[in-house]
């Protein structure tokens, strides 16, 4: 009796043990986990990538339902941060990208501090770009890296794509006077952002930038244009935006052959900037060839409206055709010449009220309503007590949507009296698919 007495109660502790062992198991499971967090910190506080990678690795593919919700965040950024100090910026994205999937205000954050330090820091345009171009795709509305692409898109020179972002801000009542100046014209707009200046200080040697400064600064013999931008463009050749400058040079300055050339290694999707339309329509129309010229105008236009540069030629050509379609055209080309000019005199005079007044009709009359919005509340700021501009401005903001385009669809004489009907030039048998959709006409959702 004793014997069996003595079993049951060993037994009984045993079993007792072994629950409590069992209990300690997931204790020392979460405390073998949070060392490994420990050490992952420590190697990357220490500059040991090597290390750390593969802890984050293990841990994430081993123990992802282990870790609670903020430590597996944790544990993505730091396994991001391993990979942008090998220089692996999609695959640091690809850590991040559930957290940026689920608007994880701290991996957003996050993401724009890295962009930011290795734009200004560094001057690493490109991997930069990249990363805020992954974080726009998940979360397009999310403004500081908005806002941090489009000060990198300016101090390249890069302005059609700048364009589409400042609209973008825009929308969301996120802009300032020089945005508004620079939607409407960029040459005019010439006070850049501090954090503009500082990314061209220290990426001074990026060709984009010299392209940046050199458009901003054009005045200079044509043959000494045209060399400055073939030389860029031999550094930089995927820059659609620099081999449209280029081409519109060549075709200015009266160089058919180097022209052909030039047209002959673009890359298929350059055809859907605006740009390329543009100087085709140049070489075209001195080449005797209105009719195409006409074309590429509209071609040019439908892929980015109320360009006046390119509406001044096309009057041009469409008086020469005797087009009964040209007073739309020429309408809205006056309409464009004031709204400069009237811009031009705000860059230099900022308080002229009635500039200001000029400027946000201008936009109104035109179907800008989000930039005639922007305006209203500038001039508001000006001058609060004036009743006509609260009036107008009321009336203007009833037009805003969602929806709304950035040039209303009835007001833009290039999708009213469509000149698809002219030919393309030879050279191209039928118009390149725009691989984007166009930034003026369409919504964004």
């Amino acid at each position: 009796m004793r014997i069996g007495k003595n079993w049951w109660i060993g037994g009984g502790l045993g079993v007792l043990g072994l629950g409590c062992v069992l209990s300690l198991i997931p204790v020392l499971a979460a405390t073998n986990l949070e060392s490994q967090v420990r050490r992952a910190e420590r190697a990357l506080s220490e500059g040991r990538v090597e290390e750390a990678q593969p802890i984050c690795d293990r841990l994430l593919a081993n123990h992802p339902t282990s870790l609670d919700s903020a430590t597996l965040a944790h544990v993505r950024l730091l396994a991001a941060r391993a990979a942008f100090a090998t220089d692996d910026f999609s695959g640091g994205i690809a850590y991040v990208r559930p957290l940026l999937e689920q608007r994880d205000s701290r991996a957003q954050r996050w993401v724009v501090q890295q962009a930011e330090h290795l734009a200004i820091a560094h001057g690493r345009l490109a991997p930069a770009e990249q990363m805020l171009v992954a974080e726009l795709q998940l979360d397009r509305r999310y403004l500081p890296a908005l806002r941090l692409l489009t000060q990198i898109l300016r101090a390249e020179g890069r302005w059609h794509s700048a364009t589409q972002r400042c609209y973008e801000q825009l929308r969301r009542s996120q802009f300032t006077r020089a945005d508004l100046i620079f939607l409407i014209s960029p040459e005019l707009e010439n006070s850049e952002e501090e954090r503009v200046l500082q990314i061209q200080r220290r990426a001074s040697s990026h060709p984009l930038v010299h392209f940046a400064r050199l458009r901003r600064n054009p005045h200079r013999k044509p043959s000494q244009w045209v060399e400055s931008l073939q030389r860029l463009a031999r550094k930089a050749p995927k820059c659609i935006e620099l081999q449209a400058t280029l081409g519109k040079a060549l075709a200015a300055t009266g160089q058919p052959d180097q022209f052909r050339q030039w047209r002959e290694q673009l890359p298929a999707q350059a055809w859907s900037h605006p740009g390329i339309w543009y100087a085709a329509a140049i070489e075209l129309s001195q080449q005797a060839q209105p009719r195409a010229a006409i074309r590429c105008c509209w071609e040019s236009l439908r892929r980015q409206a109320d360009q006046p540069p390119v509406y001044r030629l096309l009057v041009q050509l469409l008086e020469q055709q005797r087009d009964h379609r040209l007073p739309h055209y020429r309408r809205r080309a006056e309409q464009l010449a004031d709204l400069v000019a009237t811009a031009g005199v705000l860059r230099d005079s900022p308080g002229h009220l009635q500039s200001l007044r000029r400027v946000m009709t201008l936009c109104r009359d035109l179907g800008r309503y989000w930039e005639a919005a922007g305006w209203a509340v500038e001039m508001e700021a000006c001058d609060p007590s004036d009743v006509t501009t609260r009036e107008l401005q009321r009336t203007i903001r009833g037009h805003l949507a969602d929806d709304l385009p950035v040039v209303v669809e009835s007001y833009d004489p290039v999708l009213r009296c469509r000149l698809d009907s002219y030919p393309l030039p030879d050279w191209l048998a039928t118009p390149p698919e725009m691989s984007h959709p166009p930034v003026w006409p369409v919504p964004s959702p």
